[in-house]
């Protein structure tokens, strides 16, 4: 699998798994190797930005949710509107323009 982001301003390099993506490797070897925290609060602005996931597996795990709200240090659960939703289509049912 190549993993990367990208937004307006911001890419971070690619990063290349071999084999499945579980929790473990999705929040150790991904979200804390690619930086993309850190770049993003050093473009936008401390947690000024919404850090968008599909419905994978490791993206939805607590495990992640936790990491992401408590030990990066957001102080407002990332993207709220979205979290009551199970799926990014019932999200842009309600939502969408």
């Amino acid at each position: 699998m190549i993993w990367g982001a990208i937004a307006h301003g911001l890419q971070t390099d690619l990063i290349i798994i071999n084999g499945t993506v579980n929790t473990e490797c999705y929040i150790h070897d991904i979200i804390k190797k690619s930086n993309v925290i850190q770049l993003a609060n050093s473009e936008y602005g401390e947690f000024k930005w919404i850090f968008q996931q599909d419905g994978a597996c490791p993206h939805t795990s607590k495990k992640n949710f936790y990491l992401l709200k408590t030990k990066m240090q957001c102080s407002r659960p990332l993207a709220p509107q979205f979290s009551r939703f199970k799926s990014y289509r019932e999200f842009m049912v309600n939502y969408g323009h």
